[in-house]
């Protein structure tokens, strides 16, 4: 079997698979929203609170993790270790207190991680796709040619990422300026956030206009975030959430546009998010909505694909591919990671 983690700026998520072929069997799935990031953006470190948080959901998967021969693990952190000055201190915490050894990736490879992970999704009767993944510290953006790629052995599409950037606003990192401000000034601190993300998002599209000289007539969006997968949940009507519904699903830009403006005017996001978030995250999404609101401006009228999934399943994607390149399909029953 083989298992992954990912330790966001928002969410713990965890996943252990039994591999059959190239697909793999979900055997036991984990997420909780820690907050890891929660005043990061103010302190510039991981508060004690945010830290016992995570301790306790790590020392869960730690535990899940014993029943199992698990032959591969990968543990990764993401934006809030990578940014706050005594991230490197927690990652040395955790492994003491939980056993779990965690890599800080870097911006690139936690974007490629997603984009992996969405693969099965990217339609390739369009020429381009840009992934995005609204995440807890950060938002990532990936530029892709669905014309061209390597296959790898097994039969495994690696797409080519053309172009990649991080724009340096997330749920968890905004959600505390939003905090903070009155009432009767969110609606211009909301238009500040995606006016800022979409100047973050010209840079971008004009990083892609350089790098791909390709001719290409067609693109849509593929969007991975809480944000996202919350917004596609109400368009469907669902009253519970329910991924498999979801994952996958596709939304007109002016679809998301009206589910922004209703939530905008509810004003109550603890109701809305009810069955699809948990109270616990609601206050998450209008942050996310603001960055979203500005990659829709950005690219009006094009269509939006819907990902649950991330990380955690992009490094499962990557220990497949792994384990078909190695000569003569040899497994070492090695344990790693721990």
């Amino acid at each position: 079997m083989y298992a992954a983690l990912d330790l966001g700026t928002n969410n713990c998520r965890f996943l252990i698979v039994e591999p059959d072929g190239k697909e793999y069997k979900v055997i036991e799935t984990f997420s909780r929203s820690v907050r890891l990031g929660e005043g990061l953006f103010l302190r510039g470190e991981i508060s004690e609170e945010a830290q016992l948080r995570a301790l306790d959901a790590l020392s869960e998967c730690a535990e899940r993790l014993k029943p199992y021969n698990i032959l591969r693990l990968r543990a990764v952190a993401t934006e809030a270790c990578r940014s706050a000055r005594n991230g490197p201190d927690f990652i040395r915490r955790i492994k003491k207190n939980t056993g779990l050894s965690l890599k800080i990736i870097s911006q690139q490879e936690e974007i490629r991680l997603a984009a992996s992970a969405c693969v099965p999704l990217l339609d390739k009767g369009y020429d381009r796709a840009m992934v995005f993944d609204i995440g807890g510290g950060s938002t990532e953006m990936a530029w892709i040619n669905l014309r061209s790629g390597l296959y790898r052995k097994g039969g495994f599409w690696e797409p080519e990422i053309i172009a990649w950037h991080s724009v340096n606003k997330g749920v968890v990192t905004l959600s505390d300026s939003f905090k903070e401000c009155a009432p009767d000034e969110r609606d211009a601190l909301f238009e500040r956030v995606t006016a800022e993300t979409y100047q973050s998002v010209l840079e971008f599209y004009n990083i892609v206009k350089q790098k791909d000289t390709r001719p290409w007539k067609s693109f849509h969006l593929l969007g991975a975030s809480g944000t996202v997968t919350t917004l596609a949940a109400l368009s469907i009507g669902l009253k519970r959430y329910n991924r498999f519904a979801v994952d996958g699903s596709w939304m007109a830009s002016e679809t998301v546009e009206l589910l922004i403006d209703n939530i905008r005017r509810s004003g109550d996001y603890s109701m809305i998010a009810e069955g699809f978030t948990g109270p616990e995250r609601a206050d998450l999404l209008i942050p996310g909505c603001a960055i979203l609101t500005a990659i829709i401006n950005f690219f009006p009228k094009i269509r939006l694909r819907v990902a649950d999934r991330g990380v955690r399943e992009g490094i499962i994607t990557d220990l497949l591919k792994e384990s078909f390149l190695k000569p003569h399909g040899k497994k070492s029953g090695r344990k790693k990671g721990r």
